[in-house]
């Protein structure tokens, strides 16, 4: 997968890795390497764990992959600050395809600052169904392609658990290969040959979760706006809006929750042959999915019901 060779890129790309990783410097590094060799950590400080993950989907089959956790507070100061976590999730399927996903929610001390993001890497396959009204249950290809997304957001606190601060998403489609069903005519694709994006905007984001990837109760909600442009090194000129909410209730026992969401997307402009949408737009169950012309409009929901 081509990734732009001039050194900005480069540079924007070793910073937006790196952030979260300053963040965890707050933990001296031998401190944090005797605890996970020693295994004296409490349950209140930092700690390492692992789990294997299973899964399915009809493009790839079965997903074989490992999901590792990182949990600290900074300071290590359980009382005032917030629990932190990094997820690095890695997957391989039985069609030789993989995948790596990197999630981080940041806390410095005194919940001051928030750093809430995901970098998403992988050679994974998608079913092609057509694009806005003309799409049907029909699929018309079935499309391979290498795909790199860095999504951050730098936020500080406003007041209790209101956060606001700007954000930057870094995408790129490459090695693209569209495979058509035989006898299906594809439209006419718009950067689907490969294509980079990077945008620029604000974020406003209320969060009452205490544990932010294992949620037992508290609610979410952001709104924030995006802008890709060629003045910043885009190769497409376009806006997203997103609306993320959810809520998590306890339902019966404490280890077993109810959680919701809704999840709104409306991206205006030159818009590229399925650019990555956001982390959430993947995992929910779509209402609303239409796209014409400039304007591609989506809405979903998630209702789970989980036992932690």
């Amino acid at each position: 997968m081509p990734i732009p060779a001039h050194p900005i890129y480069k540079l924007l790309l070793t910073a937006l890795l790196m952030l979260p990783v300053l963040c965890v410097a707050q933990i001296r590094v031998s401190e944090f390497i005797n605890r996970i060799l020693n295994d004296t950590s409490s349950a209140a400080s930092s700690r390492v764990v692992a789990l294997p993950a299973l899964g399915f989907s009809p493009e790839t089959s079965l997903e074989l992959g490992l999901r590792v956790f990182s949990l600290y507070h900074a300071r290590q100061d359980t009382t005032v600050n917030r629990l932190s976590e990094l997820v690095l999730y890695s997957f391989v399927t039985l069609r030789a395809q993989f995948g790596l996903q990197f999630e981080n929610a940041d806390y410095t001390d005194r919940n001051q600052y928030f750093l809430l993001g995901r970098a998403h890497f992988q050679q994974f396959p998608l079913l092609f169904f057509g694009i806005g009204p003309t799409a049907g249950s029909e699929r018309l290809a079935l499309v391979n392609a290498t795909s790199l997304q860095i999504r951050q957001r730098l936020l500080r606190q406003v007041r209790g658990n209101f956060y606001a601060g700007p954000q930057i998403d870094f995408q790129t489609v490459g090695n693209v290969q569209i495979d058509a069903e035989q006898g299906q005519t594809l439209p006419a694709l718009v950067g689907a040959g490969g294509a980079m994006t990077l945008g620029l905007g604000l974020t406003l984001v209320y969060d009452s979760r205490a544990n932010v990837l294992n949620v037992r109760r508290g609610e979410f909600l952001e709104v924030g706006g995006l802008t890709y442009r060629p003045a910043l090194g885009s190769e497409f000129a376009y806006q997203n809006f997103i609306l993320d909410g959810r809520i998590f209730r306890p339902l019966g026992r404490s280890n077993r929750v109810l959680s919701g969401q809704v999840f709104g997307q409306v991206m205006r402009g030159n818009l590229p042959f399925r650019p990555e949408k956001t982390e959430q737009a993947d995992t929910t169950h779509p209402i609303l999915s239409w796209r014409s012309g400039s304007i591609h409009y989506y809405w979903a929901w998630k209702a789970n019901y989980l036992i932690l």
